[in-house]
């Protein structure tokens, strides 16, 4: 049962007590002002009435509203603080608690997590009142969170993150939701992020379901693309400098790099999604190109150096007769920059200008 509450509910609730008491006051003093003077009165005593419950409504709603926004930590915003069931120490929100008692300092015995569920006092930061779990303060009557949940024992006041109460997982999830469905089957959820290692069941991060329908962190996903050409792509050419590719073998480098940027991108080939348009949103060069760029910036290095040097004695290197296989002979390195060169329009002299 969906039991969180939202600013407006609030604020329709508390004044609506405001009108209905002020209601009850104006009919009982309303014979006596007729009896006294008259049918003109009791016109003036009704835009009275309805001047007081607007000011008395713009009150409430000004007083559940303070200190929005300037109270808090770094995961919520809240007027609050939570009394931990476990430990009875005071803390921020639960995010605070476990960090603080899984803290690499504290002993392994004594390390906990807070059971969320469990906790039944609260203390206001406006005015240090503890009390039972609820939105508005019973001492000074501001509200404690723009978005509350019974269940979860949740507030905040950043509603910008729509969240809402998720009755197949128990707790409370952010994006909203009309976005969002419960998989009763598939239990997606309850692993860790391959990339930060949290578990995403209990993450407040948003979570991205791949093609192959295991889950990670948006922003995860997102920094694992921008690590592509740092990390992952030089490992795919590590020595491939000295390479005598062949086509067949730039095909094979190239299928190996659109399945991992189409994984990163989430797309599969039923989408029917070019490979240059998934190439051009990630900002990744043709893979083909980066070979020929180091195979040429090798060469530079090769050709500028003595001629005594150990890297250049294999040009003098010759290879014994040996039987001739069939077939064609094979590609040779210096075939392979011949037509790197001739690709890119360039000549061997270029390499020894370093201007």
């Amino acid at each position: 049962m969906d039991v969180s509450l939202s600013m407006e509910e609030v604020e329709i609730k508390h004044s609506g007590a405001v009108e209905l008491e002020l209601c009850c006051q104006q009919q009982n003093e309303s014979p006596k002002k007729n009896e006294e003077a008259g049918g003109s009165c009791s016109q003036q005593s009704g835009v009275g009435c309805m001047v007081k419950q607007d000011s008395n409504k713009a009150e409430a709603s000004k007083l559940l509203e303070k200190g929005l926004m300037e109270y808090g930590c770094s995961h919520y915003r809240r007027r609050c603080r939570i009394r931990a069931p476990c430990c009875g120490e005071i803390f921020a929100c639960r995010h605070c608690h476990n960090e603080a008692k899984n803290n690499i300092n504290v002993d392994q015995k004594l390390r906990h997590d807070i059971p969320r569920h469990q906790v039944s006092q609260v203390i206001c930061s406006l005015c240090g009142t503890e009390q039972e779990v609820q939105q508005v303060c019973i001492n000074c009557g501001v509200c404690m969170g723009k978005y509350f949940c019974q269940v979860c024992k949740l507030f905040d006041d950043d509603t910008t993150k729509e969240q809402y109460h998720c009755d197949g997982c128990g707790i409370c999830r952010i994006g909203g939701r009309k976005n969002f469905f419960h998989c009763c089957k598939c239990g997606s959820m309850h692993h860790d992020c391959p990339v930060c290692f949290e578990f995403l069941f209990e993450s407040r991060s948003d979570v991205t379901v791949l093609p192959c329908g295991h889950t990670i962190h948006s922003d995860c996903l997102k920094e694992m693309r921008g690590h592509y050409q740092i990390s992952i792509r030089p490992a795919l050419l590590y020595g491939s400098d000295c390479w005598a590719v062949k086509r067949q073998d730039e095909h094979k480098m190239s299928v190996a790099e659109m399945r991992m940027l189409r994984w990163m991108c989430g797309k599969t080939r039923k989408d029917r999604v070019r490979n240059e348009t998934i190439q051009a949103d990630l900002k990744v060069a043709l893979i083909e190109d980066k070979m020929r760029e180091s195979h040429l910036r090798w060469f530079g290095y090769v050709i500028r150096r003595p001629k005594g040097a150990p890297v250049r004695r294999c040009e003098a290197f010759t290879v014994g007769q040996e039987r001739k296989t069939r077939g064609r002979p094979l590609k040779t390195w210096k075939q392979v920059i011949r037509q790197d060169m001739s690709i890119r329009e360039v000549d061997s002299i270029l390499a020894l200008d370093r201007n």
